[in-house]
């Protein structure tokens, strides 16, 4: 039988999602399968990038997805979701609620605490030319 695939292009393992994630990427692909996201150098050219970007693209096409959550280096991340959209692959990011709670932990000492709750996934935009300026009166 033919199971349809929502990859997790993220270095966030699908394990650790709450059900809520998950039962939304379910929703979108069918079985979520982990791929992690590359390293990028911070002094990779933008040559660099796109070869990483196409061995990573070919890595993700041999898993067939149907969709995907792209989540990783901005420069990299630009370049996956607009190959991945080229051929017909739906690319989401996911959205978050932060809460950030403050505690005295000894005197004078306070401790800030972060927590992420899941809250959708995000489709990426697509990129259109911009609109063209009125002519001036």
């Amino acid at each position: 039988m033919f199971q349809t695939v929502f990859l997790n292009l993220s270095n966030h393992p699908a394990a650790n999602w709450p059900p809520a994630q998950r039962a939304e990427a379910e929703a979108l692909g069918g079985q979520i399968v982990d791929e992690p996201f590359p390293a990028v150098p911070p002094d990779a050219d933008p040559e660099d990038v796109a070869a990483l970007g196409d061995y990573t693209l070919q890595r993700i096409l041999a898993r067939a997805p149907v969709a995907a959550m792209v989540q990783g280096e901005f420069t990299l991340t630009v370049y996956l979701v607009q190959a991945l959209e080229f051929r017909g692959i739906l690319c989401y990011a996911a959205t978050t609620r932060r809460i950030v709670e403050n505690a005295v932990v000894t005197a004078g000492a306070v401790e800030k605490r972060s927590r992420f709750e899941f809250v959708r996934f995000r489709r990426y935009p697509t990129a259109t030319p911009p609109a063209q300026p009125s002519p001036a009166p």
